[in-house]
């Protein structure tokens, strides 16, 4: 057997058992320090980032399409559109635009797609329901104009592919259930002025929002056709975006045509 150890006195445990208490104290109040001075911290980053956080303005570009194919009938899109076709009824989603183009693209593919080829650019990754939608709200897509949104102003929305279509998309419905597509079909192959489209906006999504509305026209001939309308909106990119929130929060628009002839399917 090995030679016993001496056992500690008991003045000598008492002390030792203090000093180990006075310690542990120590240590504890240490670490409640250290755990609120992060948490303060931590919400103060999250506060400041907050309120850095700057409001997003971006744009809403829709097309009626039937004018859009009288000046490019040699699209795919164009060569099959009917007065039965979807998108001869309602509006088209061309594209959500926000503040700046091209963030964090190479030169080389920013060169391909400036180019149009765009069928060289990547392909966009959706889930299938999603990406079925879209094929169905933006024509364009036959002729990879979903790859070149993207490249060009979808960047630059702060969000991923999914996220960029998916709100797209909402805000397009948005227009597409409201009373425009109607007002578009009572007034085929007539003139419909931008006033008379703001006053049905403003009916739709409150009293002012046709003032973020402007109307873009494209020369045929001597006809003006009404190619699209561009809706102002601010705030952020969200998986249920409000039209109406999104409309009255942003600057009203300028410029646009004052109105313009709603072109009905087929080459005029």
């Amino acid at each position: 057997m090995g030679t016993d150890q001496p056992f500690p006195s008991t003045d000598s445990a008492m002390r030792f058992d203090r000093f180990v208490r006075i310690i542990s104290g120590l240590l504890a109040a240490l670490g409640v320090v250290a755990v609120a001075a992060c948490s303060d911290g931590s919400a103060s980053k999250v506060a400041n980032a907050a309120a850095a956080s700057p409001t997003n303005p971006f744009v809403l570009a829709l097309s009626w399409e039937p004018a859009f194919c009288e000046t490019a009938p040699h699209v795919e899109e164009c060569r099959t559109q009917t007065a039965r076709s979807v998108d001869a009824r309602q509006f088209s989603l061309h594209g959500l635009w926000p503040d700046g183009n091209y963030c964090g693209v190479d030169a080389r593919t920013r060169e391909t797609d400036e180019a149009h080829r765009w069928q060289q650019l990547p392909v966009i990754d959706l889930p299938k329901k999603l990406r079925d939608e879209l094929v169905v709200a933006m024509p364009g897509t036959r002729s990879q104009l979903d790859r070149h949104e993207w490249i060009k102003h979808g960047t630059c929305a702060g969000t991923d592919q999914q996220g960029y279509y998916a709100t797209a998309l909402a805000l397009t419905e948005a227009v597409n259930t409201s009373s425009l597509p109607a007002l578009f079909m009572a007034n085929m192959g007539k003139s419909l002025s931008a006033a008379r489209i703001a006053r049905a906006f403003d009916a739709d999504f409150g009293a002012g929002t046709g003032e973020r509305v402007t109307l873009e026209c494209v020369s045929d001939g001597s006809r003006r056709l009404i190619s699209g309308i561009r809706i102002a909106l601010e705030g952020a990119i969200a998986d249920s975006p409000d039209l109406s929130t999104l409309t009255r929060a942003a600057p009203p628009r300028k410029g646009g045509c004052k109105s313009g002839v709603v072109d009905p399917a087929g080459f005029q």
